[in-house]
């Protein structure tokens, strides 16, 4: 859009007020690709698999990747919510009628991307609800695998608990404030 503003200012047919206009939309979309790529940069310490194009959608607090569509018309993206100790991203799909789940990826939120349990879905149609759900019971999984000598049956209740914490606070907390936490617990 900024090459089509910059298109119709070097035709010389714009008014003054126009070309105010013009100025005014040029700078603030640039501003915003500027954010957008420095949100980028930051998500990616993160987590892999973003790309360069990470958006904040208000609205949902998750943080989005680009789109892509492919040939039958669905649409794939990334979303993106962390706490101050997980990183949880979903793979999600738009088809025709329905939205999916494909996947889940939960990483450790201290930088070193490490992955601590994922799953991939076949035709799961995605909720909010169903994903948050989903993520809480691979961070179970993830707790008590990282438990090896202990029984299972005995610590998992104690192990949903902190894992509903976690995916909670990666839910319900402004996601733009806990990616500059994080950032700042980095350095």
């Amino acid at each position: 859009m900024i090459n089509i503003l910059d298109a119709q200012l070097a035709s010389g047919t714009a008014t003054d007020s126009e070309r105010n206009a013009l100025l005014q939309a040029r700078s603030l979309m640039s501003k915003q690709q500027l954010e957008q790529g420095k949100l980028s940069q930051a998500v990616s310490v993160f987590s892999p698999g973003m790309g360069n194009s990470v958006s904040y959608q208000q609205q949902h607090n998750v943080l989005v990747s680009a789109g892509n569509t492919s040939n039958a018309g669905n649409t794939y993206f990334s979303a993106l919510r962390m706490s101050s100790a997980i990183v949880i991203k979903m793979d999600i799909g738009i088809g025709y009628a329905h939205s999916f789940l494909n996947g889940i990826y939960i990483y450790a939120a201290d930088g070193s991307k490490q992955l601590l349990k994922n799953r991939n879905y076949h035709c799961l149609y995605y909720s909010d609800a169903i994903a948050r759900s989903e993520a809480v019971g691979l961070m179970q999984e993830a707790i008590l695998d990282s438990m090896p000598g202990v029984d299972r049956s005995v610590f998992s209740d104690q192990a949903r608990l902190l894992a509903i914490r976690c995916v909670a606070d990666a839910y319900e907390l402004n996601q733009i404030e806990n990616l500059q936490n994080n950032l700042r617990r980095l350095t």
